[in-house]
């Protein structure tokens, strides 16, 4: 009897960890709804910074659409629909000429063809360097796929590059203790003075590892390029200014510590070109943005 009142005492969590829980839960949910609370077609609103966004391979086998969550819901039902978490300054393409003579239920009026939004090969089903599915039905016990929070692409874990699946940062129940992951796609290099920042959980790659990352998977198709990074590097979104919560934070900082004129980076994010060289993979720990440059050059950048 004394063993199970102290098995319920260790299961047990305060109501400021309760709190705290659903605080976060909140958040993440505001972030990859990013105010879509699949009620409407979210068309009318432009290009979003970010928000959910699904792939119907039924209706566009090639991979080059992607619709909001209630579009997914109220037009493509019993579809083959591929749930791409996020994906930012993205329109939804429901309804558009590269459905043919299909159109949206929730709202007919659409341009023709959504020339902003850009499309990976995630929106065919596959995933990483190797280009396979997830989950793959050739793997068994296939461990879990991880999204760049700076190029969007989506990756398994066992094709990290890493010595071991024990090097992504986990606790003794194996739950990750990390926030973000950042891969080696061209533009991690703009947040390589996070590691000065104790924010970053290194994690080794194996020296000469055929599963390294390489600049090409990470970024085809993606909208980082070379030549216009501050255009096309959509990391700044998803950085700073991507919801309230964020801003209230940052803005509080602001009032209190003032806005803080030396670049802690140590070049003009808004100028510098991509480095081509890869970097290292960081789990980047909870509250990282928190760290981020606000000089007014990286502030401008993260707009």
């Amino acid at each position: 009897m004394a063993d199970a009142f102290e098995e319920d005492a260790e299961n047990t969590i305060s109501i400021g960890e309760f709190l705290q829980d659903l605080e976060e839960q909140e958040l993440e949910e505001d972030l990859v709804l990013g105010g879509d609370e699949g009620k409407e077609c979210t068309y009318s609103k432009g290009y979003m910074k970010r928000h959910a966004i699904f792939s119907c391979l039924t209706c566009t086998p090639d991979g080059n659409v992607g619709v909001c969550t209630s579009c997914s819901l109220s037009c493509h039902d019993a579809h083959e629909i591929l749930e791409l978490w996020t994906k930012r300054n993205f329109r939804c393409d429901y309804g558009n000429s590269k459905f043919g003579e299909f159109f949206c239920k929730l709202d007919a009026s659409k341009d023709v063809e959504n020339t902003k939004n850009t499309y990976n090969h995630n929106f065919k089903g596959s995933y990483c360097t190797c280009g396979r599915p997830y989950p793959d039905p050739d793997v068994e016990d296939q461990l879990e796929n991880l999204q760049c929070c700076i190029c969007e692409d989506w990756f398994h874990e066992e094709h990290l590059g890493l010595e071991s699946s024990d090097m992504v940062p986990r606790d003794d129940k194996g739950e990750p203790q990390f926030e973000d992951f950042i891969c080696q796609c061209p533009a991690a290099d703009y947040y390589e003075f996070l590691r000065d920042k104790e924010v970053v959980e290194d994690a080794p790659l194996t020296v000469g590892s055929s599963k390294e990352l390489n600049n090409e998977s990470s970024s085809v198709e993606t909208p980082i390029t070379d030549n216009n990074p501050k255009e096309d590097c959509n990391g700044k979104a998803v950085l700073l200014g991507e919801n309230a919560t964020t801003n209230t934070l940052l803005n509080q900082c602001n009032t209190i510590a003032g806005p803080s004129t030396k670049c802690v980076v140590g070049l003009n994010l808004l100028e510098a070109p991509i480095s081509l060289e890869k970097s290292k993979l960081m789990f980047l720990s909870k509250n990282w943005r928190e760290d981020l440059c606000r000089c007014p050059h990286c502030t401008e950048f993260y707009k």
